[in-house]
């Protein structure tokens, strides 16, 4: 995406409506559902970084508490009633930084979490139980708008919902004057979908290209990007 013809904004978060439902997106990747009280997060992959090294990888350690800890600094700008975590909560098989996910929902109460279970998540639902953590393969917030792990795939379908998943961990280039550019995590929507950023601390990124009627909200370290086009003879 090239930077010349818009206006750079950034900004701590961005009010989309979209089919009666109201979305905040917010700086820490992540969605504010104001109407449901909840929070929505995705693709935290806790534990990620034990099972590499479990398997010869060497990666630095501290990558469960890092997410933990951004987990924590949400939910105390952000008090919520519900987190919903959209899929991959926990990096495929149980190792010792489960106990940090049992102990950060012990230590909120007052929360209620939701798992909308993905593709790294194999654990049987009694232990997400034992972490406080409810189950559901999808989850209806509102009569229009529908929670996934995945994407939906084939053709839009024309029912009115909107579909909110993860899964991807999409990011995107920006291209500015000569040859910089700059990758960056992002929000994508289309007309009745939405993809978040992997919340995580220790996850890559999928490069996506812009097509007519989506949109894109890269997040750098400033905020949120909102790009806007230029009025002609320039902005005002």
């Amino acid at each position: 995406m090239r930077l010349e013809n818009n206006i750079m904004e950034f900004k701590e978060s961005h009010l989309l409506e979209l089919a009666n439902n109201r979305l905040v997106l917010l700086r820490e990747k992540a969605v504010l559902l104001p109407d449901e009280d909840s929070l929505v997060v995705s693709d935290l992959h806790l534990g990620k970084s034990i099972h590499f090294r479990k398997n010869g990888i060497a990666i630095p350690d501290g990558a469960t508490e890092g997410t933990l800890s951004a987990l924590q600094e949400l939910l105390e700008k952000y008090p919520v009633g519900r987190l919903i975590v959209l899929g991959d909560l926990f990096h495929s098989d149980i190792n010792s930084d489960w106990h940090l996910v049992r102990e950060f929902t012990e230590r909120h109460t007052g929360t209620e979490f939701l798992l909308v279970r993905g593709n790294h998540d194999l654990f049987p639902d009694k232990i997400y139980h034992q972490a406080r953590f409810f189950v559901e393969d999808e989850y209806r917030p509102g009569p229009s708008l529908l929670l996934s792990h995945e994407p939906f795939e084939g053709e839009d379908p024309a029912d009115g919902m909107i579909r909110l998943s993860g899964h991807l961990h999409p990011g995107i280039v920006l291209r500015g004057r000569g040859r910089s550019r700059l990758r960056l995590p992002c929000f994508w929507f289309g007309k009745n979908f939405g993809i978040l950023p992997a919340f995580g601390k220790f996850t890559g990124m999928k490069t996506v290209k812009p097509r007519p009627a989506q949109h894109f909200f890269p997040i750098a370290e400033g905020g949120i990007v909102v790009l806007n086009k230029q009025q002609k003879g320039g902005p005002r």
